[in-house]
């Protein structure tokens, strides 16, 4: 049997950017996300951009150009 942890994420949407940001961490503080690992999705004209502390734990993924792949 697979454990699994349930946790609660935080969703902000910019239009203005086109950017959605999934905040896995309960608070970042400044400074604290220090490497981003990104790749692009050529298929669908997207980045994905995830954010990790010193420690190597995720905070945050972010996309960009996603704006078109969520449903009303």
């Amino acid at each position: 049997m697979t454990k699994s942890v349930e946790r609660s994420a935080k969703v902000r949407i910019s239009t203005e950017v086109d950017a959605l940001y999934i905040q896995l961490a309960d608070d970042i503080l400044p400074g604290e996300s220090v490497k981003n690992e990104s790749f692009r999705v050529r298929t669908r004209n997207l980045e994905v951009i995830f954010d990790f502390s010193v420690d190597d734990h995720l905070l945050g993924i972010e996309i960009l150009g996603g704006w078109g792949l969520l449903k009303d």
